[in-house]
């Protein structure tokens, strides 16, 4: 019967190490697509290479709409476009000069990064030069570079307004309490959608004019009575030119004109509508991208939708800025180097393992199977933590791996001498319990290279713990 456990146990801890250093293929939305389900890395800039940004205060003018409506500005929109819409340019600047102080520099600046935290970036550089504003930019080059790029600089503005009236602003991102991404499932597919939540006194406004003046006016079929009396078709015929004149005139008096409101968000019109329900939740709901059965079109759509409400969520820019430079510089690390660096790491620990089978047989090579599994979960947690690993992160995890290993050596010379188990492990804690303090300081540091080294050694230290009293124990007993 204990070996029958026993025999389970390892076939657990087997198909941990496979899950750790192989992943979990299951099939994708095509036949024969598999896709691994158990996330990548996340590699800092060391190892990826890194986009240099570079964003500069804007000097554009305000281009205008023949109703004198801004429609953008001169570095959006070229002369051609301008020429063929019938728009206008502006003598007035997108930035005012009262504007340009170092006091908006800052505030921009804090607010860039509290958005390059909100869209997932964690390994960044961000500088700025306080004479002209100018804004400097360093972030790892991945699958959401480009998405956080196009975004950086967007106002980050929402207006409800009325569609004719510009001077009559309703809603502002005063009134918003938060925007977030919710997905809807349907027949049809998944729907993502915007949902902007406004505080009490949004609510109350958004209450008022979708219950009042912006409620969407039925229209009434007007019946048509057909008569057949020839005399009253006679009077119908014979009726005045000047009476028919008066009447129409008396139905476009009493037709009431249906009001409708805008949507902006960073200047832009999202939707113009009217209300046909009363909504008394202070919720605005918007339909991102179509209805789609594909995987990757909503997760797309998705991720478009969050970086939407990240921005919105972050404070609106002071100042207009231009990305000026854009460009990706290449890590100095090769690929090959950091293979090299794997290899030497797996020799290393597989020299130390048959160590530990050849000194103490049957329970080294049980202790030696646990501590792949250990290895194997250490990665998996990683990765599912988002762990961002960099240069100094590497050292961390070593470091890691070698206390596991000591502990494990530790362990078997207890069992071998029969000394007090739960003594000797106590003793271990205490001992790791400097260092672990030493981690958690460093976690929370806001240098990536310390912050990353603190994060991998703590939770190393904390499954090592853990892992070693849970299974390792049991396994030799």
């Amino acid at each position: 019967m204990k070996k029958l456990k026993l025999v389970a146990k390892i076939i657990a801890i087997i198909i941990i190490c496979l899950i750790g250093f192989v992943g979990v293929y299951l099939p994708w939305n095509k036949p024969l697509q598999m896709n691994n389900k158990i996330k990548d890395f996340t590699l800092g800039k060391d190892f990826t290479g890194y986009r240099e940004i570079m964003l500069k205060v804007s000097d554009a003018n305000k281009v205008l709409d023949s109703d004198n409506k801004v429609v953008g500005d001169t570095t959006s929109i070229d002369d051609t476009s301008i020429a063929s819409n019938s728009y206008k340019k502006s003598d007035e600047k997108v930035n005012s000069s009262d504007k340009i102080n170092e006091e908006n520099f800052e505030k921009s600046k804090s607010i860039i990064e509290k958005r390059l935290k909100a869209f997932g970036v964690q390994d960044y550089n961000l500088s700025m030069d306080k004479q002209t504003g100018t804004i400097y930019i360093q972030i790892p080059e991945d699958g959401i570079t480009d998405r956080v790029v196009s975004n950086i600089t967007e106002i980050g503005s929402i207006e409800v307004k009325d569609s004719k009236d510009d001077s009559r602003v309703f809603l502002t991102n005063e009134n918003l309490k938060k925007a977030q991404v919710l997905y809807s499932s349907t027949t049809t597919g998944t729907a993502v959608y915007l949902d902007l939540q406004f505080d009490k006194q949004g609510k109350d406004i958004l209450k008022d004019i979708s219950e009042n003046e912006y409620k969407k006016i039925e229209e009434k079929e007007e019946e048509k009575s057909e008569e057949e009396n020839s005399d009253d078709t006679n009077s119908e015929e014979t009726e005045s030119s000047e009476e028919k004149d008066n009447s129409e005139n008396k139905e476009k008096e009493e037709k009431e004109e249906q009001k409708e409101v805008t949507l902006y968000i960073s200047g832009n019109s999202v939707t113009t509508t009217s209300f046909e329900e009363t909504i008394t939740d202070g919720k605005i709901g918007l339909r991102m991208g179509q209805v789609s059965t594909d995987a990757e079109t909503v997760q797309e759509t998705a991720n478009s939708a969050k970086t939407v409400a990240s921005t919105l969520n972050n404070g609106v820019m002071p100042l207009k800025y231009n990305v000026e430079e854009n460009k990706y510089v290449q890590s100095e690390i090769e690929k090959s180097t950091i293979k090299n660096v794997i290899i030497v790491v797996a020799i290393v620990i597989g020299i130390m393992l048959i160590y530990m089978i050849f000194k103490y047989k049957a329970k080294g090579l049980i202790t030696a199977i646990s501590y792949l599994g250990f290895v194997s979960l250490y990665l998996v947690i990683l990765r599912v933590f988002n762990v961002t690993i960099t240069m100094e992160a590497i050292f961390g995890g070593i470091i890691v791996l070698a206390l596991n290993y000591i502990i494990n050596l530790k362990l078997i010379i207890i069992k071998e001498n029969n000394k007090k188990y739960y003594q000797t492990y106590l003793d271990i804690i205490m001992k790791l319990l400097p260092i672990f303090v030493i981690t958690i300081f460093f976690v929370f540091t806001p240098v990536l290279a310390l912050s990353s080294i603190g994060m991998v050694m703590f939770w190393g230290i904390t499954l090592s713990l853990a892992y070693n009293i849970l299974i390792t124990k049991n396994l030799t007993e």
